[in-house]
């Protein structure tokens, strides 16, 4: 079902590949367990009908995933940005942002007096006045889903189609169309509100916030900083809620109850409806659902006596999940979580029974030796877990940290304890807040814990490796070579494991493997025109290896180097740039560059005009390139930066400004490569332009970056005869105060010849050059 359900027409030959696959082993196995000492042809007859029935799943999943696809992209095609729109829905969960967001559950819209069925609707609104249960009638703006507009960006399009969400709307009024029966879900929502106030009394801000989300599932709180060094150490995942905390909770108030004395149907129905009430208070998340799942078929093992596969619970929680939501199987969540669940209940123990021999004979248990054994049980299954998961990590975050198994193993066995204060302090705080604070001091001393071992290996040497996005191929490669061997361990695992030279080849074709999945392919002359919005920021990749940056900035998109152009760098597998080059100190071709240093990303040279105008942010640039253990270079007119295979020219400016216009003193760059040029103009203007047509006469470019965003006042037919350009890039935002791209400079790039593309259309351009000519890939069609 899950295979069929992922089946678009990208993956469709792979998937069927792997189908056929799948579905001939399951034969082979039948036949070779319930074969021996029965009719052959009963047996094929067994096997055939699980292959039919195994097709009929495949289709009927595929058939879902369609029609859930095509009713999303019915409700896209229906609605445009900023479109007065009227929704109906019931409020089933909320959540405190920079404004109040409601999720409204069987939801619809009017259009022509037809109803309109839409699954679920998130709607923005400037206060909290009605209840979760209520349902609601919003009348406000439709606002459509981004899509990533560089590569490594954020596509929202796809993230809330997994989670399931179909449509967002800002509210201009709302009223109630039918109050809650019985607000319990509200009531839990504010016992949540109250325990997080206890957190945040008790505890300084980080800690609350850490603690907020790991055991109320609540982000709102949550340090940024503290959130990236948790995601880089390899630990994220104790943010989120999952089978620990249901464990914890559920089991742990069953075994209570049960030592009680207890019935196992009261012990299990108490403990489910528990389980499920923390289930609301942190949101129902995919993890916590899947958890909640598990735990309850576990629960109905425990009162009707039956044993409980872990294998089989997995798979009933993802059955009703992906049946609920079929595109679910593209949330990065709910992979990690079912491969990690994965990786614990099915991959570790066949690689503990293919390594480990068992060996008889009672061993004396102490508690150091118990404490050792924890460790080491910590570590392996952390281990299993990375094996598991590295393909996906790298597929989403283009990196990995190498320590998080040793990070993992000094701070997981802590959690539990860690998971357990916290609530219990939570709810003691509710009654008593010095008794709160006593209970939930020794968790402030395990998040300091936390938070101390994650920057002391964040400090070593290769703490996090870059290593782009790899192909789905590699992915699907590592997969199948991953199963095959887990497959020979587990049909060798009633045989001796072969000593240390059969280990030792398993191991060695593994890290071989892993190997090819983070390998960095050989690197082509290309030039990346990143969509920053009202901005400038160029990546140029030489074919010797070196990048080098130009500009890198954004006056309408917030934290541009943070949400652009890191995560573009990280998902070409850039581990640094060689040279940063800034055309001018304006914020918009500033402003990235200071969150790339903050980051901690590797700047090896600024590269500035001698002439640039020195006022307060260039004395702020220098001091700051100085602190970051940045390079200064200062370039004259004529000087050229050169590589084995590009050169870099600085053509202007060549005299002090004494007007100190920054746009005006533009550092103008000609870089050359064995099958192509380029000139970057910054935000000169047609004075300036004028200028360098008279000092150079002809300097033909086969790629022209408009200069000051294609504004009127600059591109003239001066600069463009000079050039005469083959294509010409325009970086800009869409619908800017600015009104770029002027009419009139773009039809003067017409008259010239030139093809002009738009980064506000096209996202980012892409440019490169071979010995055939030059190709150029857009980002957006």
């Amino acid at each position: 079902f899950l295979l069929g359900t992922i089946s678009t027409p990208e993956y469709s030959p792979w998937l069927w590949g792997l189908w056929g696959l799948f579905m001939v082993g399951t034969a082979i196995l039948r036949y070779k367990r319930y074969g021996p000492g029965r009719k052959h042809w009963l047996v094929f007859l067994s096997a055939g009908g699980s292959v039919v029935f195994g097709l009929c799943v495949f289709w009927w999943g595929g058939l879902r995933h369609t029609q859930h696809l095509a009713a999303f992209q019915a409700v896209q095609n229906r609605f445009h940005e900023n479109e007065d729109i009227f929704v109906s829905g019931t409020i089933y969960k909320k959540e405190e942002k920079q404004q109040m967001v409601y999720y409204l559950k069987n939801s619809y819209t009017r259009q022509q007096d037809t109803d309109v069925p839409i699954k679920q609707v998130l709607v923005s609104l400037s206060a909290d006045t009605y209840s979760i249960g209520d349902t609601i009638q919003v009348t406000g703006n439709c606002k459509t889903f981004r899509e990533a507009a560089n590569e490594g960006g954020f596509d929202e399009k796809t993230y809330y189609y997994s989670k399931g969400i179909f449509l967002k709307v800002q509210a201009n009024s709302i009223s109630l169309q039918k109050k809650a029966k019985i607000p319990w879900q509200e009531g839990l929502y504010h016992l949540r509100k109250k325990i997080q106030e206890v957190y945040q009394k008790t505890l300084p801000l980080s800690e609350a916030g850490v603690l907020s989300v790991m055991a109320l599932g609540e982000k709102g709180l949550l340090d940024s900083q503290v959130k990236k060094l948790y995601q880089t150490s390899g630990i994220s995942h104790i943010l989120a809620i999952s089978g620990l905390h249901i464990s914890i909770l559920g089991m742990g108030l069953f075994k209570i109850l049960r030592k009680m004395g207890r019935s196992r149907w009261t012990c299990g129905i108490l403990a489910g409806f528990i389980v499920f009430c923390f289930g609301q208070i942190s949101g129902m998340e995919v993890s916590s659902q899947r958890a909640i799942l598990m735990f309850l078929v576990m629960i109905i093992g425990e009162i009707t006596g039956r044993a409980y596969d872990s294998v089989t619970a997995l798979a009933f929680a993802g059955l009703l999940q992906v049946w609920e939501n079929p595109g679910v199987v593209s949330y990065a969540g709910f992979q990690f979580s079912y491969g990690a669940v994965l990786a614990v209940v099915v991959v570790s123990p066949v690689i503990k029974d293919f390594f480990l021999q068992k060996k008889e004979g009672k061993k004396k248990n102490n508690i150091l030796r118990s404490t050792w054994n924890n460790l080491l049980e910590t570590m392996f299954l952390s281990t299993c877990i990375q094996i598991v998961v590295l393909p996906m990590t790298v597929f989403y975050y283009y990196e990995f940290p190498p320590y998080s198994i040793l990070v993992n193993a000094l701070v997981l066995p802590f959690a539990g304890c860690l998971l357990f204060l916290g609530i219990v302090g939570g709810l003691l705080g509710l009654f008593c807040l010095p008794l709160g604070y006593f209970v939930l001091r020794p968790v402030y001393c395990l998040l300091e814990w936390y938070e101390n071992v994650c920057i002391f290996f964040h400090k070593l040497p290769g703490a996090n490796c870059i290593t782009g996005k790899p192909p789905a191929g590699v992915l699907v490669s590592y997969y199948l070579f991953f199963v095959v061997l887990l497959l020979f361990m587990y049909v060798q695992k009633e045989k001796k494991p072969g000593g240390i030279k059969k280990s030792a080849v398993l191991c060695g074709l593994f890290c071989l493997l892993c190997f090819c999945l983070i390998r960095q392919p050989g690197q082509e002359f290309q030039i990346h025109f990143l969509d920053v919005g009202q901005g400038d920021g160029i990546c140029i990749q030489s074919e010797d290896g070196n990048t080098f940056f130009v500009d890198g900035g954004s006056s309408s998109q917030k934290k541009v180097g943070e949400y652009t152009i890191l995560p573009f760098l990280k998902y070409r597998g850039i581990k640094k740039i060689d040279g940063w080059f800034l055309s001018h100190g304006d914020a918009d071709h500033i402003s990235g560059l200071w969150e790339v240093w903050e980051s901690g990303y590797s700047v090896e040279h600024l590269i500035l005009a001698e002439e640039m105008v020195k006022d307060e942010v260039w004395e702020e640039l220098v001091q700051t390139a100085k602190a970051f253990g940045t390079n200064l270079v200062f370039l004259k007119a004529g000087e050229k930066i050169k590589t084995d295979s590009i050169s870099i020219t600085c053509l202007y400016p060549w005299e002090p400004d004494y007007a100190q216009d920054r746009n005006g003193n533009s550092m103008v760059l000609y870089v050359e490569e064995k099958h192509c040029s380029l000139l970057l103009t910054g935000d000169i203007s047609m004075e300036e332009e004028k200028k360098l047509y008279q000092a150079y006469g002809k300097l033909p470019a086969d790629i022209y970056k408009a200069a000051h965003h294609a504004s009127n006042g600059s591109n003239s037919k001066e600069i463009l005869q000079m050039v005469s350009p083959k294509l010409t890039v325009v970086s800009c935002g869409k619908k800017n105060r600015y009104g770029h791209p002027g009419e009139q400079a773009v039809e003067r790039m017409e008259e010239a010849g030139s093809r002009i593309f738009y980064t506000m259309e096209h996202g980012q351009i892409t440019i490169g050059s071979s010995p055939k000519g030059i190709f150029v890939k857009q980002f957006l069609p």
